[in-house]
């Protein structure tokens, strides 16, 4: 653990100089490939070298090689959708490990390749293209087929009226949420991940489900109260926020009181809220593996605060459905891999 910690704290220290080397080399090595991109593609690949390193970085405090190497393969999917060169995520996976080793004391040196040769691995694997989140045999299949079909087509008032239409022929709310908002958002998600959907496309689609998620809310507040309480809440730069506020809105009309926080809200906050409210459960959502580091802090900082042995800490998100001992490793209560299983493991926990 020590070494993992040593090294992870050495990378994140140096980060800002080892992704300007990782560029810098790459482009060097690859000429013709990246200057086409002009100023703005070389920006991005800095991120992109930043991104690399949080993972390494994450995945080193946590002592879990699965966090680099889960990212490594979801980006292999994207630079293979828009057409990369076979060898560019390898080479720049490559680069990050000697960026980083020629500096590096000695003996974190045998850490430090034991990742790197981790997610060499994964990259020399064909690459896995994610199946449909829309399953066949599910009750609620053709629902689900309309309303992403009305989203992709950019028709808001179509996309809306399936979904009112649903819920007055007696589709149960919370079936609406989970089978038909939620593998529908993933969807959208895994079809800006293969390159057939654009950033605006996405948005778009989150938007418009979020305004119907809002038509709902004077059927889901009017649900009468079990005496519960819970927030929900997103880590500090955490953007993407659909997803922990589906598990608010299922918690509520499973007759929970709840204090959604939405995304990027500040730590202080977010502990301000709990005891201001007296919650018994905070559930934490976490997308993308860099942002495990905040998610860390934020327990912590429950751990030690006044509400510690008040609050009951569930996690999920994109993340923690990859890594099973992921939620153990930041040291919450639990985890659940959908609204519906948040609300009972939360009931389970709490049941006298």
């Amino acid at each position: 653990m020590e070494a993992s910690k040593s090294l992870s704290d050495y990378i994140k220290t140096n980060s800002e100089v080892f992704s300007q080397n990782m560029v810098g080399r790459q482009y060097a090595m690859q000429p013709g490939v990246w200057e086409k991109y002009g100023p703005s593609g070389y920006q991005k690949s800095l991120q992109d070298a930043k991104y690399h390193l949080s993972f390494l970085i994450e995945a080193l405090m946590l002592e879990s090689p699965a966090i680099l190497t889960n990212y490594i393969e979801w980006l292999s999917v994207i630079f293979q959708a828009i057409k990369l060169p076979d060898d560019a995520l390898k080479l720049s996976t490559i680069l990050m490990g000697e960026v980083i080793k020629e500096n590096a004391p000695a003996d974190l040196l045998s850490t430090l390749d034991e990742y790197i040769a981790a997610a060499i691995t994964t990259l020399e694997a064909p690459v896995k293209i994610p199946s449909t989140f829309l399953k066949p045999g599910s009750l609620f299949l053709t629902l689900a087929e309309g309303y992403l079909q009305a989203l992709l087509k950019w028709d808001r008032q179509a996309a809306n009226k399936l979904i009112v239409d649903a819920a007055a022929n007696g589709v149960p709310l919370e079936n609406i949420y989970v089978n038909i908002f939620e593998p529908v958002q993933k969807e959208v998600g895994r079809l800006w991940q293969l390159n057939r959907l654009s950033v605006a496309q996405e948005h778009f689609c989150s938007a418009t489900t979020q305004s119907i998620m809002g038509q709902f809310y004077p059927k889901l507040f009017a649900t009468p109260k079990n005496g519960r309480t819970m927030v929900a809440t997103c880590v500090s730069r955490e953007l993407h926020e659909m997803g922990i506020r589906m598990v608010a809105d299922v918690f509520e009309l499973h007759g929970w009181s709840t204090y959604y926080l939405g995304a990027n809200t500040p730590k202080e906050s977010i502990l301000t809220t709990l005891k201001e409210q007296q919650a018994e459960v905070l559930c934490i959502s976490t997308t993308m593996g860099f942002q495990l580091e905040q998610a860390r802090e934020l327990i912590s900082s429950v751990r030690t605060s006044s509400m510690s042995d008040k609050v009951m800490i569930l996690v999920g998100g994109y993340p923690f459905n990859l890594v099973p001992d992921l939620w153990q490793k930041v040291k919450a209560d639990g985890y659940a891999a959908d609204a519906i299983s948040a609300v009972e493991l939360a009931s389970k926990k709490l049941a006298p």
